[in-house]
């Protein structure tokens, strides 16, 4: 049986360094082979978290967003036309079922990646889904999600461009309460970026869940991602989609936003369907925007590779590092005085 790991189970231990000052500390990443990005980070295909003005935010700060598919057609392809428009890049979420409907269309509307959008990757649908987008598009395909190795190898194996890796481990998931399954986050990029290493692909990982500090962020690049996905993170903020309620009623009285995960039961009830619930709804406070919360991540990063003696993020692959194992006592300690972990 395997120990598995996730954030707050780690801490990277801190090497000699002779980096003058942060600014020299490189952020640039792959989000494939083909397409370099000057940011990590990327927003999550959720209805509640990414369309026009969260997809174009991120793009003007170095990444990219993925315009959620639970739209028609049509209006997901506007969408990605009305960000591509404007020079950035652009991602989108297709299904494995109403793919055939919607890439034409994206194509036309000047897509730079397609995500496969399905709760569980290791799945014989994914890779013929991958399989005829290659045979008849030009196009990069990043598939998922998956959290185990044999799980990589067959994305890999399915001629994906990248892996998207995390299964149960989303702010609104409940996958691993109610279907029992899931690794946790950190074991899971692993385990993809070993199946990445022992194939010699050149495909790249992005790390999908359970990001809640800007040190995840660095935890999930050190252990070999080199994107992270953010949902809950980007919530409630000025750019994401959903109008802002006012609370009347104790504890809520301020402006928020609904969040919602995508196996939610709101989510599916606005799609008509009933079943197969694995996800919860929540009110989030406003945050400000979104651009503020991606500045502070780059800044956490960039801290980090100073403390680790790193000039870019490559360097967690080509040179050594290390990292300890906490306790509880530990993760306490990690928390600024007067905070409460828990929240």
């Amino acid at each position: 049986m395997q120990n598995a790991l996730t954030f707050d189970d780690v801490s990277l231990v801190p090497q000699y360094s002779e980096i003058s000052t942060r600014s020299e500390c490189c952020i640039k990443t792959n989000l494939t082979k083909n397409i370099q990005l000057n940011s990590p980070i990327v927003s999550s295909p959720m209805d509640t978290v990414t369309e026009v003005d969260m997809a174009t935010a991120i793009a003007e700060q170095g990444g990219i967003g993925f315009i959620h598919r639970f739209v028609s057609p049509s209006v997901q392809s506007e969408m990605v036309r009305n960000v591509s428009d404007k020079g950035l890049l652009v991602g989108a979420a297709i299904g494995v079922r109403d793919y055939a409907k919607r890439i034409d269309l994206l194509v036309k509307a000047g897509i730079s990646v397609l995500m496969i959008d399905v709760a569980h990757g290791h799945h014989k649908a994914v890779g013929d889904t991958i399989s005829s987008i290659k045979n008849l598009y030009n196009v990069d395909v990043i598939a998922g999600n998956v959290c185990t190795y044999d799980g990589s190898r067959y994305i890999i194996d399915s001629g994906a461009d990248c892996i998207r890796c995390g299964v149960g481990s989303g702010h609104s998931c409940s996958t691993r309460q109610k279907a029992a399954v899931g690794v946790p986050q950190l074991t899971a990029i692993s385990n993809a970026y070993k199946a990445k290493i022992d194939s010699k692909s050149e495909l790249c990982i992005m790390a999908d869940g359970g990001v809640r500090y800007p040190a995840d962020v660095a935890k999930a690049i050190a252990f070999g991602a080199d994107t992270v996905m953010l949902g809950y993170l980007l919530s409630g903020t000025d750019e994401s989609p959903g109008d802002f309620h006012t609370g009347n009623n104790w504890p809520v009285y301020d402006k928020y936003k609904i969040y919602r995960g995508s196996a939610s039961v709101d989510s599916k009830t606005a799609r008509n369907e009933s079943s197969h619930v694995e996800g919860v709804s929540m009110m989030v406070p406003h945050k400000g925007s979104a651009i503020d919360i991606i500045n502070g991540i780059h800044d956490g990063l960039r801290s980090c590779l100073s403390y680790m003696g790193f000039k870019k993020i490559s360097d967690f692959r080509n040179k050594p590092w290390s990292y300890c194992q906490t306790t509880y006592s530990g993760q306490i300690e990690a928390t600024p005085y007067g905070l409460n972990k828990c929240t």
